[in-house]
């Protein structure tokens, strides 16, 4: 039996969104939810696997006696950056979001094991929304202390104490790879975006490497 087939429609209070564009932000997902006029929507979600945007969001209603109206406001397939997206009822997130390895992370982050990454959620500690930022393309076995003079003129969270809020993403067990992916933890949203615009698209170190390692930014909205 499904998962949620053993979940009361009364007791259902997620709405599963699906063809979301990639670059859509939570602002985006309110955006949308203002236009079609959707009730008791407390939190809209943006869903990541493994620190990547799934396609996917989540609105969680405050009452499920919103769920079937909202539905039938959702069904002519309404817009999300110009995009036609599809809702449907759903239980709530589940850790199929996050890399089976990324919910080994425990670190400065926190321990996110068993738990789905999600952003835009007031109550998820690990991951603040629009200030922190991915960056993908170092070279697989950088030690962090080269991340961290890398990062040196920007304003990193902890970076005063010495204890950089910044970690590796592992890579699944079964892969290999010549690159390694960070998550970054700035001390504002305008950092962040600094962060990113400086550089996304540029080379690590072009001047010992070459165009070996091009970096690509992203922040986690």
């Amino acid at each position: 039996m499904n998962e949620g087939n053993r979940h009361r429609p009364q007791d259902r209070r997620h709405i599963l969104l699906k063809d979301v564009p990639k670059t859509a932000t939570v602002n985006d997902l309110r955006r949308m939810v203002k236009h079609t006029a959707l009730n008791g929507v407390s939190t809209a979600l943006i869903l990541y696997r493994n620190f990547k945007p799934s396609g996917r969001a989540m609105l969680v209603l405050n009452k499920s006696e919103c769920l079937v109206s909202n539905l039938k406001r959702l069904s002519p397939r309404p817009l999300i950056c110009g995009v036609p997206i599809s809702a449907v009822s759903s239980d709530p997130p589940q850790t199929e979001f996050l890399h089976a390895r990324t919910t080994d992370l425990v670190g400065k982050l926190g321990n996110l094991r068993g738990r789905p990454h999600l952003a835009g959620d007031p109550h998820h500690g690990t991951v603040v929304a629009s200030r922190t930022v991915t960056v993908t393309g170092f070279p697989g076995k950088l030690e962090m202390e080269a991340v961290k003079h890398y990062l040196r003129g920007y304003e990193v969270l902890g970076q005063e104490t010495g204890n950089h809020l910044l970690t590796q993403v592992p890579l699944p067990s079964d892969q290999f790879s010549l690159y390694s992916k960070f998550l970054i933890h700035l001390s504002s949203t305008s950092e962040a975006h600094r962060l990113v615009r400086n550089i996304h698209q540029t080379y690590f170190q072009r001047q010992h490497h070459g165009e070996k390692y091009r970096l690509q930014a992203r922040i986690l909205h």
